[in-house]
């Protein structure tokens, strides 16, 4: 379970601090997938980092919401935990 330190307990300053402060995660280099959504909807970007050493691990897909993208704080240093 996830508790912040003492000093962001705040989910709006969690949010504001990582504005300033974003701690460089090493991640394996991603691969970029173009999936296209059907007919006038576009295509969705799927960005994949893998493991460099092959394993039977299940995959995991993370979402971010509107407002991010793959490359947000809490997005890499999730990705980072999994791979």
């Amino acid at each position: 379970m996830f508790r912040p330190p003492w000093y962001l307990r705040s989910g709006h300053l969690q949010t504001v601090i990582t504005g300033f402060y974003r701690p460089i995660v090493d991640l394996p280099p991603r691969i970029a997938h173009r999936c296209p959504l059907g007919d006038s909807l576009g295509h969705m970007l799927v960005h994949e980092n893998s493991p460099e050493q092959p394993s039977d691990r299940p995959a995991v897909l993370l979402l971010h919401g509107l407002g991010s993208s793959h490359e947000g704080t809490y997005m890499t240093n999730i990705a980072a935990g999994l791979v």
